[in-house]
């Protein structure tokens, strides 16, 4: 799988863009310092390559990630739906991580007045005590990159009511009246599914992060040229197993899981009343499949604290 090198066009995109209103005076201060933050963490961070649509949860064998409810004020926005023991799981990888991905087009449901956009930056700024969220958005039409005028706060510890995430543990932060507080959380509420899923992916016991190095020829070729370098990515590769055990408590019938799924973490109950938990982990023959092909079986606005 190659990186589609999606922050090295963005700090083009967003670089041009700035240099642009910074001339015409079109942006106020405070967001062009917020554009400013967003170039320098396109640079800056680690870098990973996700599934299309920011969606690995097609391997879920049983029990899908469905949509819950966020409130902000009077706006509300779909995210996906945590289990209580996996509110643990909001463990950015790094302290400045990327996450890129496409939009399958098909998928994509627009209303009036809406831009198609095919492409996906997340960013993650994490603290001790909250993770603060950007997205960065390629539209189509324009052929161009953008960011959301605003970031999501996500206060540490997650906390999970019914499923969902509970009210307060997330707050609207904007850097100025570019883009209101229920725009931004239209827009980067969703996209949360995607980090909350990697996150999970993450921590499975049988997954490991796989660095793509940078082309280091193409980069001396391009710095000739005067144009910025492609940045290194990472991956998630799943080691595999030969003749994995889904069931293995006490008493039970074993069985040999199906097609290659995400086996989400659990509590396990034994028969004499102690329980465990279960961390993920990838299961299932390689011979029947894989649910999702994409990863491999291989500032105004300031979040300084």
């Amino acid at each position: 799988m190659k990186p589609g090198n999606y922050c090295t066009h963005a700090i083009n995109d967003l670089s041009a863009t700035l240099n642009s209103h910074i001339m015409n005076g079109t942006l106020s201060k405070e967001s062009r310092a917020f554009v400013a933050d967003v170039i320098k963490y396109l640079q800056q961070s680690i870098k990973f390559v996700l599934p299309e649509n920011g969606k690995f949860y097609d391997m879920i064998e049983t029990k899908s990630l469905v949509s819950g409810a966020a409130s902000f004020g009077n706006t509300t926005g779909r995210f996906a739906v945590l289990q209580d023991h996996e509110a643990e799981s909001w463990a950015p990888p790094y302290k400045l991580t990327a996450y890129e991905y496409t939009i399958n087009m098909l998928s994509q449901e627009l209303n009036p007045g809406e831009l198609k956009s095919s492409k996906r930056i997340l960013l993650t700024v994490d603290f001790e005590d909250s993770t603060f969220i950007l997205l960065v958005i390629w539209f189509d039409s324009m052929r161009s990159w953008s960011p959301v005028f605003g970031c999501l706060q996500v206060h540490k510890p997650i906390v999970v009511e019914d499923g969902c995430i509970a009210d307060g543990v997330m707050d609207v932060l904007l850097p100025s009246s570019e883009q209101g507080e229920s725009e931004v959380v239209k827009a980067i509420v969703p996209e949360m599914a995607a980090l909350i899923q990697a996150f999970i992916f993450m921590r499975c016991n049988n997954v490991y992060v796989k660095t793509l190095p940078t082309p280091i020829r193409l980069n001396k070729s391009r710095r000739k040229k005067g144009k910025p370098p492609l940045f290194e990515y990472k991956v998630l590769e799943v080691k595999e197993s030969k003749g994995i055990i889904y069931e293995s408590e006490p008493g039970s019938m074993k069985r040999t899981s199906p097609r290659i799924h995400l086996r989400r973490g659990h509590i396990r109950t034994f028969q004499n009343g102690d329980s465990t938990y279960v961390s993920p982990c990838v299961v299932g023959n390689k011979k029947q499949g894989m649910i999702h092909k994409d990863y491999a079986a291989q500032s105004s606005v300031t979040l300084a604290h």
